[in-house]
């Protein structure tokens, strides 16, 4: 629905509870407009802006204000990809934006909000509750880090390393890989060095936060 400002403050409280409690992470822009008019709290938490919810104060958030562009950027996504896909109106029925970051894709429902008139007043970005949930920021940022890391790893510390994630003794790694256990040492040291793991608990969990990224933020 379409909140004028001049309706009651009553209205516009409910608005903000559901905008905060929403599991959810959507935004609404409204037709002819370059700002978010509305959004979850999820939303924000999603692309960590910590601008607060913009309806709140009564205030909008410019799809080309800095926080949100940047906000975007960590996510490995173009810092104005909202004010591109508002752009058009391809179709009034909803689709689903498919936006690549490196080996994740962000799946987000882009709908046309008609009025009672079945006129278009604006859209709305969605991203389900259980997906925004999925994989925080927080935590995609470290898995990107440990990503970059791996990429250092030539393929037979590639293949070492797979040997060490999964618990092989340095002597079952040189059978396996037909190589003395003095190499695997050498080998095992460099991997640590190159993925700046201090012990094996570091390095495991930078293995881990690496392979994040092979299965996606989506199902």
């Amino acid at each position: 629905m379409k909140i004028e400002r001049s309706e009651s403050d009553q209205v516009h409280a409910i608005l903000r509870a559901v905008c905060s409690a929403g599991s959810d992470a959507w935004c609404f822009v409204p037709i002819g407009c370059d700002f978010i008019s509305h959004c979850t709290a999820g939303f924000l938490n999603y692309w960590d802006i910590s601008l607060g919810v913009p309806d709140q104060t009564g205030e909008v958030i410019s799809l080309d204000n800095p926080f949100l562009s940047a906000a975007f950027e960590k996510a490995g996504l173009n810092g104005h990809w909202l004010m591109e896909a508002c752009e058009s109106y391809p179709h009034l029925a909803a689709e689903m934006l498919e936006l690549p970051s490196e080996n994740i894709s962000i799946r987000v429902e882009r709908s046309v909000i008609l009025d009672h008139s079945g006129r278009p007043v604006g859209r709305m970005f969605s991203i389900p509750g259980a997906v925004a949930q999925q994989i925080p920021l927080d935590v995609l940022l470290r898995a990107r880090e440990a990503k970059k890391f791996m990429a250092r790893l030539t393929p037979r510390e590639e293949e070492i390393l797979d040997l060490v994630f999964y618990g092989f003794t340095n002597k079952a790694i040189g059978r396996q890989a037909s190589i003395s256990e003095k190499t695997v040492e050498k080998h095992r040291a460099s991997i640590m060095r190159k993925l700046q793991s201090q012990c094996m608990a570091d390095l495991i969990q930078r293995v881990t936060e690496a392979r994040l990224l092979t299965s996606g933020r989506t199902s």
